[in-house]
């Protein structure tokens, strides 16, 4: 398991030097002494990362094993409501004992742990008044403020900003600039100082974002509006009150190698064409990633490729992991290329395709040699979103959609259906749904059947390897 530190602010008016030593369990309980050849459990496997601000420290379980709260062992600090299981996703918050220097955290019995990563840290707070840590490369100029910095910036400049917590509500008003943190790894935070996003793009184009932290927003983290050729590169977006990421009106657009987890909407809100490839997507409240063409300029494609997708929950038949959605009319997205996901329990559907290039014309789609493509995801464990089990839970639906290739993917352990093509997905019956093949896919353990179709469906391919 390991830690990754920024530092603890000052407790009782005095900096400490923080010492958190991180610890996996190694634990493999051997009963050969009491009984012979018996078989030794596996070791619990979990990566956990620290967050830290004011006089708390947050841990968040990143991956590996779900962990029972007894199994967790924490000294030098009080756990702030510690649940019963603690599952990929979930936040744990820590306050420091008085006049600690040494945080350990351990899974498993503390005589049989291997502390595995030891990092010393020293104290983050926000720059004084005369510290610059924000640095305008071409220009060679510092500033105390990011929005400083962003306001003096001319057309291709870089702005890097140091490790530190930065409190402001930052606008990008010019375009082709690069705003980025100087460390991918320790990077710097910023926290609102308002109710409004904390990063804000409007009618800017060409803007990167990288190495960021952006969190605690009352609104979203980023809100990227009429933005073409944004890109958002390892970003992370947590404990926002809205959406993570939002990016709406855009085109050519891409959010890649970010972490947007543990927010009250979206991971990632994509109101645009583009390419969402890389990222951790964990434990928000609405929908991992939803995509909708409606909000998107004219027509286009989106590509959602390579990324992990879990606990992500919302209470409509448009939620779950990954949601595309062409529009009202069905002609705004054209194609949707969805490749090597992840998607695992999350609530609602694990993949939605809902009106993708459904507009007909002559009797058949409108974008007729159009094809989406499916292909290489992993979907397991999807659940109904409420307790009526309205018919979610789906591994993957395609709903009002014409040209979908379906092919090679994992899709497993659903709550209902593994594959559910539809015409009629809320009680109303549509045009149908047409030209669907679904090849050499793996589907089983899907609780109702692991393929459904939809009644008035006559237009698809099924084949089993």
């Amino acid at each position: 398991m390991f830690l990754k530190n920024r530092g603890i602010a000052p407790v009782v008016g005095i900096i400490l030097l923080v010492l958190i030593t991180v610890i996996i369990a190694a634990v493999f309980w051997s009963f050969a002494s009491v009984v012979p050849n018996e078989v030794q459990t596996e070791p619990k496997q979990v990566v956990m990362e620290a967050q830290q601000t004011d006089d708390k420290i947050t841990i968040v379980h990143t991956g590996g094993d779900t962990i029972k709260s007894d199994e967790l062992i924490i000294h030098g600090a009080e756990a702030i409501q510690l649940p019963t299981e603690i599952k990929p996703g979930d936040r744990i918050e820590l306050k420091p004992n008085e006049n600690t220097e040494e945080i350990t955290v351990s899974v498993g019995d503390q005589e049989h742990s291997t502390t595995v990563k030891t990092i010393e840290t020293t104290p983050t707070q926000q720059p004084t008044e005369t510290e610059k840590p924000i640095h305008n490369i071409e220009q060679d100029n510092s500033y105390q403020k990011i929005q400083d910095a962003v306001n003096q910036a001319e057309k291709g400049d870089t702005i890097e900003i140091e490790p530190g917590i930065y409190k402001e509500n930052i606008e990008i008003t010019k375009s082709e600039i690069t705003l980025k943190g100087t460390d991918q790894n320790d990077k710097p935070v910023i926290e609102p100082e308002n109710d409004n996003h904390v990063l804000k793009i409007n009618e800017k184009h060409d803007i990167t974002l990288k190495n960021l932290e952006i969190t605690n927003s009352q609104d979203r983290g980023i809100h990227a509006e009429k933005s073409d050729g944004i890109k958002i590169d390892n970003i992370k977006t947590n404990n926002n009150e809205n959406d993570g990421i939002r990016v709406t009106e855009t085109t050519n657009a891409q959010i890649v190698n970010s972490n947007s987890s543990n927010n009250d909407g979206d991971g990632i809100t994509f109101y645009a064409y583009g390419e969402i490839k890389n990222n951790e997507i964990h434990n928000n409240e609405e929908r991992g990633i939803f995509h909708a063409g409606s909000s998107a300029p004219g027509q286009g494609n989106i590509t959602i490729n390579d990324n992990n997708l879990s606990n992500n929950n919302f209470d409509s038949e448009r939620a779950g992991g990954i949601i595309i959605y062409g529009g009202p009319d069905g002609n705004n997205t054209i194609t949707a290329t969805v490749k090597n996901n992840q998607v695992s329990d999350n609530e609602g559907n694990g993949i939605l395709i809902y009106k993708v290039n459904h507009e007909r014309g002559n009797d058949k789609p409108l974008y007729y040699d159009y094809n989406s493509n499916i292909s290489h995801n992993t979907v397991t464990n999807t659940t109904p979103n409420d307790e009526e089990n309205r018919g979610y839970g789906d591994g993957l639906v395609v709903y009002l959609s014409h040209n979908v290739d379906i092919n090679n993917n994992e899709i497993t352990d659903n709550k209902q259906h593994g594959i559910h093509i539809t015409s009629n997905l809320t009680g109303q019956q549509y045009e149908n749904t047409t030209n669907i093949d679904i090849i050499e896919n793996n589907i089983s353990d899907n609780d109702d059947c692991d393929i459904k179709i939809g009644p008035g469906i006559n237009d698809y391919t099924i084949d089993i390897d």
